[in-house]
């Protein structure tokens, strides 16, 4: 799961035309997501649909419906301690 700093966990609604909201205050199926690790700091997330995030630049918001990995659906991952 992924909690924004208000503590609610994002979460891909398939009827909220797969988009990604930080809503809910308890983690389920729709706000699990696999972190798939790439190249150098760089990483993938899948839905529990199956579908990876995808970075949308016209809107700049993140929706679950990659259907693969091309650079929409990358994101640098950044750990700190």
């Amino acid at each position: 799961a992924i909690q924004a700093y208000d503590g609610h966990y994002l979460s891909a609604e398939p009827n909220q035309q797969n988009e990604i909201i930080a809503k809910s205050e308890t983690v389920n199926t729709l706000e699990t997501f696999t972190m798939v690790e790439l190249e150098k700091d760089f990483v993938a997330f899948k839905s529990s649909s199956e579908k990876y995030l995808r970075f949308d630049e016209k809107t700049q918001q993140i929706f679950a419906d990659g259907k693969s990995i091309g650079k929409k659906e990358k994101f640098h991952f950044i750990f700190k301690k």
